[in-house]
């Protein structure tokens, strides 16, 4: 997909250990549903461009985005951390597959939450946030992104899931405990290609039908 457009960083934070919050221009007219992603290349890098989400609102004047950096890669992310406000990148149209088609779970692990934050987002600022559960796993409390964001929107319907902390893995075995009408249950799901694999095939043993589950992968 072509770097179509070239956009300056105008704010750059570090809200965890290895990650990064930042904003960038944006691209008059820049059409973009909740749940999209836009390819990120730096310019003159050698890296390829890696797919982001913006998990700002579809008004919003800027771009907003959060990167976690992958140290032992030695590639795109670590490029990003060394970037600063006034730098230039490039960025493709929006694309993907997540899409909002009404209340269910969400089903979330590493960056893969940041198409989530997104919709959740949206559905705040409409006042629809009913009927929606986030369940996100992450190997510790560090790595998590917008947890306190996440929980003042969600109160008690987000279980953060900390494999490296003690808690349960999240799988078909979590899920059948906490779920109680998968079978009438939508499932969107977001992560690493295994975690999508094995949290599709856990949806359907607990009945959930084939156009029920929203998936992306995480790159």
């Amino acid at each position: 997909m072509e770097l179509k457009y070239e956009v300056l960083i105008t704010e750059m934070e570090r809200t965890g250990p290895d990650i990064i919050r930042f904003r960038t221009q944006r691209p008059v007219p820049f059409p973009v549903t909740p749940g999209n992603a836009v390819l990120i290349g730096i310019p003159g890098s050698s890296c390829e461009p890696g797919p982001f989400s913006p998990v700002g609102g579809p008004l919003d004047l800027y771009l907003e985005f959060f990167i976690k950096i992958y140290r032992s890669h030695d590639g795109l992310t670590e490029g990003l951390e060394q970037c600063k406000a006034g730098d230039a990148l490039q960025i493709s149209e929006a694309f993907g597959s997540i899409e909002y088609k009404g209340a269910g779970h969400f089903l979330a692990a590493g960056t893969g939450i940041t198409p989530f934050l997104a919709i959740f987002r949206q559905l705040e600022a409409q006042g629809s946030l009913e009927g929606n559960r986030l369940y996100y796993t992450e190997t510790t409390r560090a790595e998590v992104i917008q947890e306190r964001e996440f929980r003042e929107m969600l109160g008690d319907n987000v279980e953060i899931i900390l494999t490296e902390e003690g808690d349960d893995r999240l799988d078909g075995g979590y899920l059948k405990k906490k779920i109680s009408d998968p079978a009438g249950s939508r499932f969107y799901i977001c992560g690493p290609p295994d975690f999508v694999d094995e949290m599709k095939e856990a949806a359907m043993n607990l009945g959930a039908t084939e156009d029920a589950i929203i998936i992306e992968t995480e790159a």
